[in-house]
C-alpha cells in the first residue's frame, strides 16, 4: 500500500453523533494538507490531525461507521491507494 495520508481524530465527538442519532451510515473522510474532517451525512463534521500527508493533491476515503462504534478514546486512519486501515486506541488517565 503507498501511503497517501495518515491521520488520528478523537473518538469522543464520533462516537457521540454515531450514538445519539443512531448513525448507521458511511463517513466521507477528506484530507486537504494539514485539515482532516470526517462528514457524516446527517451534517455532523469532525475535524482530526494530521499526522502525515504524502501528496498536495486532497485525498477522500469512504469508511463505514460500524468501525466507529466501540469505546477507545483516538482513531488513527491510514490512507493508501487502494486502500484504508483504522487503528482504535484506547488511553487509560493516569491520575
Amino acid at each position: 500500500m503507498n501511503l497517501l495520508a495518515s491521520i488520528e481524530f478523537d473518538c469522543a465527538n464520533i462516537e457521540r453523533a454515531i450514538n445519539q442519532s443512531n448513525y448507521d451510515d458511511n463517513v466521507v473522510v477528506t484530507v486537504r494538507g494539514e485539515e482532516a474532517e470526517l462528514a457524516f451525512s446527517n451534517g455532523f463534521v469532525s475535524f482530526g490531525r494530521v499526522i502525515q500527508n504524502a501528496t498536495k493533491n486532497t485525498v477522500n476515503c469512504i469508511i463505514s461507521s460500524n468501525a466507529f462504534k466501540a469505546n477507545y478514546t483516538k482513531y488513527q486512519i491510514v490512507i493508501g491507494t487502494h486502500s484504508a486501515s483504522i487503528t482504535a486506541v484506547n488511553m487509560k488517565k493516569l491520575h
